[in-house]
């Protein structure tokens, strides 16, 4: 039988830091594993945190968070549309699909998503190409005539 590996705790049996919250044994990560492979949504998003927030794996933490929405995790589902709204890979068509999963699913927060992406949306549509004479030049876009301009 396996000997489960203790935590690090305070005095008072408090995790030392939130990190260990989500800290899974080996045995745990593979069981786990098991059962999210055959689609436990909670599985699948508790190996999320553990690789997020204890292992810093992002490339595990991000199939297991996928793994978990895809299964109807309402949180995981939240968790990628935030990522797609703010994220450095914006998506916003997609973080909506995510987001009314999201809401399908329980999660009255993602009502909040909804309403972002909802000003982005509006926000692109009253967006139109100025004329050059009425384009208004920042320091970046300046920096960046000067430079790139030939001669």
């Amino acid at each position: 039988m396996h000997k489960r590996q203790k935590r690090k705790t305070d005095k008072k049996g408090t995790p030392a830091s939130s990190a260990s919250t989500y800290w899974l044994c080996d045995s745990d990560q593979k069981n786990l594993a098991r059962d999210a492979e055959e689609n436990n949504k909670d599985a699948a998003f508790r190996l999320y945190l553990h690789y997020a927030f204890s292992n810093h794996d992002p490339n595990k933490s991000r199939y297991w968070l996928q793994k978990a929405a895809q299964n109807g995790h309402a949180i995981a589902q939240y968790s990628i549309a935030h990522d797609l709204i703010y994220g450095e890979h914006t998506n916003i068509q997609e973080a909506e699909i995510w987001a009314n999963e999201s809401i399908k699913n329980g999660n009255q927060s993602a009502f909040e998503l909804i309403e972002r992406i909802e000003a982005i949306k509006n926000h692109s549509l009253l967006k139109s190409p100025q004329p050059a004479e009425q384009q208004q030049f920042t320091p970046k876009t300046i920096v960046r005539r000067k430079y790139s301009s030939s001669g």
